[in-house]
């Protein structure tokens, strides 16, 4: 692509893995290394999920709308709690290279496998699988990002509205700026559809579009 921003080589590092066939996919589909006109890549990326069995599918459903890497206890509270078929469905990924795990850790093989199996749900199976991730990560700390991410895709907007100043707030309390720009904007994409916004966040709008500002201005984006 000759000289090109890092954040576009980061990007289409990390959605490649690597990989250089895939590389040189999504070099040709668009110097940004977005998946637009990748469909014949898709195809290739799903084969591996269209063998498994519907177990395993619904499975690697949930991962792939998870967004990250996440635990077996999750994924299982998830996927249904005590299940009997989870084991064996998250073996039977694991055995295909569909998922890998490092410690307990599941996650895709490719990330474009997770936007492409991602890409394959209907939007009802979207909503519902984010709403049953946010339902899982509620009691978790930890996980305000998350929690944030999967409350504004299941369409939940003040929850998602909360979690998202939660989660920009404390990113901007360690400097994480560029983050906190990410869900300053959410918050403030769904203030409209909020009761009373001004008083669930403390402050007005305006107060939170000159802080969604300043942390765009220090992530250097002016």
């Amino acid at each position: 692509l000759g000289d090109v921003d890092a954040t576009v080589v980061a990007r289409i590092y990390e959605r490649s893995g690597g990989n250089p066939l895939l590389v040189e996919e999504l070099c040709a589909a668009g110097a940004d290394g977005d998946s637009a006109g990748l469909s014949p890549l898709a195809d290739v990326m799903l084969a591996r999920f269209l063998r498994l069995s519907e177990p395993a599918r619904n499975l690697v459903r949930a991962v792939a709308v998870a967004g990250s890497t996440v635990s077996e206890t999750e994924l299982a509270g998830v996927v249904g709690p005590g299940a009997a078929e989870f084991a064996p469905a998250l073996r039977e990924a694991l055995d295909l290279h569909v998922l890998v795990r490092s410690d307990n850790a599941i996650g895709f093989r490719h990330v474009l496998t997770a936007d492409a199996v991602y890409g394959e749900l209907l939007g009802v199976e979207r909503t519902e699988l984010h709403r049953r991730w946010a339902g899982e990560l509620e009691s978790v700390p930890a996980a305000i990002p998350r929690l944030a991410y999967h409350w504004y895709e299941a369409g939940e907007y003040e929850p998602a509205f909360d979690a998202n100043l939660t989660a920009a707030r404390d990113a901007g309390a360690v400097l994480a700026f560029d983050s906190a720009y990410h869900h300053f904007r959410r918050a403030l994409a769904v203030w409209d559809r909020v009761a009373n916004p001004a008083a669930r966040a403390g402050s007005s709008r305006v107060d939170l579009c000159l802080a969604a500002a300043e942390a765009a201005n220090w992530s250097g984006d002016p």
